[in-house]
């Protein structure tokens, strides 16, 4: 014969009592999640989208600098095509030298300036260039000398002077002097 179990019975008081701590206990298990869910996880959406933001920002700069770049390297490159028409033609230097000359006469003849000798000397090295230079010796007044001078520097071409010298050779008559200059004009290096 099957024994039957007492009926528990149990008191209003004791049932308010079980369903506070059932209460209790899914609040207790349910603060992690609701923790979670209304402080924790919009904090994490906030840090998301700032970062996000950030990426956005950094990526925009970049867009920015790189539109820069290009207009700096258009400017670099236009410059650079500049130089490349100053440079003398010529892909040797005895070739450039002989277009040199051809300048330097050209120049003496419209400032009245008598060349009496001229000599091409060794070419210079520079990282991206070679310079090649032309010893000319020639006699004039200063007023002359500086219009030689004013055209040479002013000329399309790019044309340096490296060094030069003056002599007087009649002190008691200062009006002609003799001048030692070396004038330079600049290839490209690969073209050397």
């Amino acid at each position: 014969m099957a024994r039957k179990l007492p009926k528990l019975r149990i008191s209003r008081r004791e049932k308010r009592l079980i369903g506070v701590a059932i209460l209790a206990v899914f609040l207790f298990f349910s603060y992690d999640y609701m923790a979670d869910f209304l402080y924790y996880r919009p904090q994490r959406i906030r840090e998301q989208i700032f970062h996000e933001r950030n990426k956005l920002e950094r990526s925009e700069l970049k867009i920015l600098a790189q539109s820069k770049l290009k207009g700096r390297l258009a400017t670099t490159r236009r410059e650079m095509d500049r130089i490349k028409r100053r440079l003398l033609p010529g892909d040797k230097p005895p070739i450039a030298a002989a277009r040199l000359q051809g300048i330097i006469e050209e120049i003496a003849r419209r400032t009245n300036v008598n060349i009496t000798s001229q000599k091409i000397d060794k070419p210079i090295e520079h990282p991206s260039v070679l310079e090649v230079p032309v010893e000319v010796v020639f006699r004039c007044n200063v007023g002359e000398l500086k219009n030689f001078l004013y055209r040479i520097e002013s000329h399309q071409k790019l044309l340096n002077i490296p060094k030069w010298s003056i002599r007087v050779p009649n002190h008691r008559n200062p009006k002609e002097i003799q001048v030692n200059m070396t004038i330079a004009g600049f290839i490209k290096k690969g073209e050397a």
